[in-house]
């Protein structure tokens, strides 16, 4: 059903997070592969993604998410970001009742909550569908510019944003 692309920013760490929230969804069949994106090739990227089964697409530019993966729906997250337990059932939920693209609300209690942070298109996630990424891919450079004012509704779960 899904295909997750993350766009790495030089925090192997939070790589390492990002993709940990995605294992139950995995295990689950819900999501059916993993990329990251980065913009080139270093030994700690190149060590996460190889360690948690993600493949790694190092300085390939965004449409290649559009021909990678075997999900209709494609996940964009920023390397860092965790999603709460529960977002597979929304990401369910509207894939199988909408067509639009849509983004993570902000979790509660977050240390961000406060101050969300601007400029960054892939703070809140985005959920959509492989057709449309396509066409907004064509001509963006970052995952980030193919996020940017796509999303036309919030999903019924919750994202904890990578740290700026």
């Amino acid at each position: 059903m899904i295909s997750a692309f993350i766009e790495y920013r030089d925090d192997p760490e939070g790589l390492a997070r990002t993709l940990a929230s995605l294992v139950p969804a995995a295990v689950e069949g819900v999501v059916k592969d993993a990329f990251v994106f980065a913009r080139e090739r270093n030994g700690d990227v190149e060590t996460v993604a190889e360690v948690s089964g993600a493949i790694l697409l190092a300085g390939q530019p965004p449409s290649e998410a559009g021909r990678r993966g075997r999900g209709e729906w494609l996940l964009l997250l920023e390397a860092g970001a965790t999603l709460e337990d529960g977002w597979t059932a929304a990401a369910r939920s509207w894939g199988g009742t909408r067509d639009a693209p849509a983004r993570f609300r902000r979790a509660k209690g977050s240390s961000f909550a406060r101050v969300w942070p601007r400029g960054r298109p892939l703070a809140s996630g985005l959920l959509i569908r492989r057709d449309r990424f396509r066409s907004a891919a064509a001509s963006s450079d970052t995952l980030g510019a193919v996020a940017s004012g796509r999303a036309a509704g919030w999903l019924d779960a919750r994202i904890v944003p990578a740290r700026p």
